[in-house]
């Protein structure tokens, strides 16, 4: 994956939060992209606390943003997320998140929040990332 200018979102991303991630060092795995876990809590206007469900990852060294899924607590009580590269496998075109389908405008084909292929063109699923977190952080190894 090549690491390039950052591109523009496309009106389907536009309601979703975006949050410019943080370039750590490299590690013998690939450059690390971090974001503090605070950025899924939103705050209403009535000073209440929300879940948020996913984010827009970017960064400037990036050509595409990355989607992040809070996939809830797992068994050993640790939150579980899911980071997808949002570049459609069929011909290059930015992926648009909508809710928890991921959509190409190019030619249609679309992915579940896991990034499998439901509806081609594209037969190659989206590239996921690993994820690992602290107390207080995600971190997306770039690979």
């Amino acid at each position: 994956m090549a690491l390039t200018k950052a591109s523009f979102l496309l009106p389907g991303c536009a309601g979703l939060h975006s949050v410019q991630g943080k370039m750590e060092e490299s590690t013998p795995n690939g450059k690390i992209l971090s974001f503090l876990r605070s950025e899924f809590t939103k705050v209403k206007k009535n000073g209440q606390h929300a879940t948020r469900t996913s984010l827009l990852l970017t960064h400037p060294q990036l050509k595409f943003p990355i989607v992040v899924f809070d996939d809830g607590i797992g068994d050993d009580g640790m939150n579980r997320y899911t980071a997808l590269w949002l570049e459609c496998t069929h011909q290059g075109n930015e992926v648009n998140v909508q809710g928890n389908i991921l959509s190409c405008p190019g030619h249609g084909s679309e992915f579940d929040r896991t990034g499998k292929v439901i509806q081609g063109p594209a037969k190659k699923a989206l590239h996921a990332f690993e994820v690992k977190t602290d107390s207080d952080s995600v971190f997306i190894v770039l690979a």
